[in-house]
């Protein structure tokens, strides 16, 4: 029988091992060894990362290079970043997962899109590049082809079997984009004089028709400031939100607010959806019984949450807590998952009912969370927040309510805050 000691000096050299044939391996974050050996807790030992089911990613900076970090469930694990290679200097960041392979395509310059493999955490290519920044990257459901949305006119379609480009559609003043649950369709929200939906066949990358959009980015008539909110799609066409920000020259965090909600199908008809008024921030997600699970900051210490279904409201309930970000739905469609600025939040769906789990100070994004994820199975939850360097990350077991980690990740610079975006990946 080989002895605890001799076990351990095996241990630590296969791990070595392992390590040093990493090609290409980025600088492992200061807080954790850089190891991708596991410890022995959660019924985890003597597993790699791979046999994980779930990691999440992040683009973001660390040493001054543009990047992507992979961030895996475990308190005791490196968290990796591969930089990118992308030098210019875009105003937002994209990062999407492929669904299938441990592939993540990363746009964080003037058009630029990295591809990562994940699994060797090494740059492994590029794809052409678009003319102007990426404002929108999804990849189908089926996997095999990557859209992205390059402001201000383009939307392309890149066929991933190749890495080439398939197909282009200009699309003039597009603001943002989301890809039906079934990957036929991708809908493009536009703003100013085109102030539409462009319903967009999926196949061929052309234009079934446009559906109004019911406001404007300039002053409108009734000297209010209309602003986008936001686009999702779902199995029978696209809600977006509409806000109106207030008076004209009056700053865009004063009131009064309220928000419109259209709902838009494929038939290139629409249903405007009365969700009431008030709404400081409005954030959606949806599930495949498009159903939609929405926030609003009611005062200082609470949210309105609302519960949407098809073109009707089902109910309301406030939530104990404020600055609360995007809702994930489980995978049967019964929870909806998001941070706040104190706590986790858990709203049942059918019963418009919520619990609230205040988390410990550390994990507490108080109100300057980014952007958040939730696993493909619904068991983690994951979310980034910082304002000064080095960026943070929390990630919570949706059973327990429980911190699982809480991982550093990155560098703080100002194009940062709003550039990168959490995916969950099996």
């Amino acid at each position: 029988m080989v002895s605890r000691y001799a076990f351990i000096v095996i241990s630590l050299a296969m791990a070595l091992i392992v390590t040093s044939t990493l090609p290409h391996v980025g600088k492992a974050l200061a807080m954790f060894p850089p190891s991708i050996s596991i410890s022995p807790n959660n019924g985890l030992a003597g597993k790699t990362p791979f046999d994980l089911p779930t990691y999440f990613i992040k683009s973001g900076m660390m040493g001054g290079q543009r990047g992507l970090f992979v961030v895996y469930p475990d308190p005791n694990l490196s968290a990796v970043f591969i930089p990118s290679g992308i030098t210019s200097m875009g105003s937002i960041g994209r990062v999407e997962a492929h669904p299938f392979r441990d592939i993540a395509y990363v746009s964080q310059g003037f058009g630029e899109i990295a591809i990562i493999d994940t699994r060797a955490f090494q740059l492994v290519g590029t794809l052409p590049p678009a003319t102007g920044t990426i404002i929108g990257l999804e990849v189908t459901p089926d996997g095999k082809y990557l859209v992205a949305l390059a402001s201000p006119s383009t939307l392309l379609l890149y066929a991933l079997r190749l890495n080439t480009v398939a197909a282009t559609l200009t699309v003039p003043g597009s603001a943002m984009m989301s890809i039906s649950p079934d990957g036929t369709t991708v809908y493009v929200l536009t703003g100013g004089i085109q102030n539409a939906v462009h319903v967009i066949d999926l196949d061929t990358l052309t234009s079934l028709g446009q559906i109004p959009a019911g406001f404007e980015l300039s002053t409108g008539p009734d000297k209010t400031l209309h602003t986008i909110g936001w686009l999702t799609a779902t199995t029978t066409g696209a809600y977006w939100g509409i806000t109106d920000s207030g008076f004209a020259g009056q700053s865009s965090f004063h009131p009064p607010y309220t928000i419109a909600l259209r709902r838009g199908y494929s038939n290139l008809t629409y249903t405007d959806i009365d969700i009431g008024s008030n709404y400081l921030k409005t954030f959606a997600h949806r599930d495949r019984t498009d159903t939609l699970v929405m926030a609003r900051v009611e005062n200082l210490t609470h949210n309105m949450v609302t519960v949407v279904k098809g073109a009707a409201t089902l109910c309301q309930t406030l939530i104990p807590d404020t600055q609360l970000g995007y809702f994930h739905f489980s995978p049967n469609g019964e929870r909806a998952y998001a941070e706040g600025s104190f706590g986790f939040n858990e709203v049942n769906v059918s019963s418009c009912s919520f619990m609230h789990f205040p988390l410990p100070l550390e994990a507490q994004s108080g109100g300057w969370s980014q952007d958040n994820a939730l696993s493909k199975d619904g068991s983690l939850f994951a979310y980034y927040y910082g304002t000064s360097s080095p960026v943070k990350m929390a990630i919570i077991d949706t059973r327990t309510h429980a911190v699982v980690s809480l991982p550093l990740v990155g560098d703080f610079s100002l194009d940062q805050i709003e550039a990168a975006r959490v995916v969950g990946n099996l």
